[in-house]
């Protein structure tokens, strides 16, 4: 009983040793920063093909620093493992998860679309907008916190927290510029831990025969 506790906790410490890099950290403050951009700064383009160009491909870089980054830079340092069917299906559940909210969302927003344009809508929004943006940050905030507990990685639960502030802070001041603050806030610690991991776990030393 003990020797399988304790294969759990192993197990449980070499999974959250993938997030010792930063990079995640770094993922999600990036995120943040780039709904800013892509919210804010990209709205002022009148081209819709080229506004949505820039925003996918601002979406698609983020993803694959990501990607690359786990792949290039931290599994030459930390290695592969391959982990029991638990890891698989809780990565399997928060995918579902991040689906079911993303449908959510987009409902949602079409919903309020639909209906914004009327008198009634605009004045029931106008008198509920703190619960509206109360309610969004909140339900980010569950979804990322869900996220965190099907991940292993108990630095986005702080992460999730940050994100609600994010999007209720934003729709409250009607300033995007919230996002921006929250992203810094994420980005600039995963720097250090990302330096840390640079520093603490060099590239293996490869041995090269003589010619």
């Amino acid at each position: 009983m003990t020797q399988s506790i304790d294969l759990k906790e192993m197990e449980k410490k070499a999974f959250q040793s993938y997030y010792e890099d930063g990079i995640w950290d770094m993922f999600l403050g990036l995120i943040m920063i780039s709904v800013f951009v892509t919210s804010n700064l990209f709205e002022g383009i009148d081209a819709k093909l080229v506004r949505y160009g820039l925003t996918g491909a601002t979406y698609m870089g983020i993803a694959l620093f990501l990607g690359f980054g786990k792949k290039y830079i931290t599994l030459p340092r930390l290695g592969s493992v391959k982990f029991g069917e638990k890891r698989k299906t809780d990565r399997k559940k928060n995918v579902v998860v991040n689906v079911i909210s993303l449908v959510v969302l987009v409902i949602a927003i079409l919903a309020v679309r639909s209906f914004k344009n009327t008198p009634e809508a605009l004045d029931a929004m106008e008198r509920s907008h703190i619960w509206i943006s109360i309610g969004l940050g909140g339900w980010v905030a569950f979804i990322t916190i869900l996220g965190a507990y099907f991940m292993d990685f108990p630095r986005l639960y702080v992460y999730g927290v940050m994100y609600g502030i994010g999007f209720t802070g934003t729709m409250l001041l009607d300033d995007p510029i919230v996002f921006v603050i929250v992203g810094v806030f994420i980005l600039v610690p995963g720097i250090v831990i990302f330096s840390r991991f640079l520093r603490d776990h060099p590239l293996p030393k490869t041995d090269v025969g003589d010619a």
